[in-house]
């Protein structure tokens, strides 16, 4: 995924656009989660660039 206010070349599926000089939030959505979620033992890592 590359998050930014224009997409890179040959990128444009993977990309969401962002407006410049405003912060956002992503939210990451689970469907049927497992138990390492719920006893907190499993841990969604940060985005990171590259």
């Amino acid at each position: 995924m590359y998050f930014g206010p224009t997409a890179p070349p040959s990128c444009e599926s993977n990309w969401v656009q962002t407006i410049p000089d405003r912060h956002w939030f992503c939210y990451f959505r689970l469907y049927g989660p497992l138990e390492p979620y719920f006893d907190r033992s499993w841990k969604l890592g940060d985005i990171t660039g590259l």
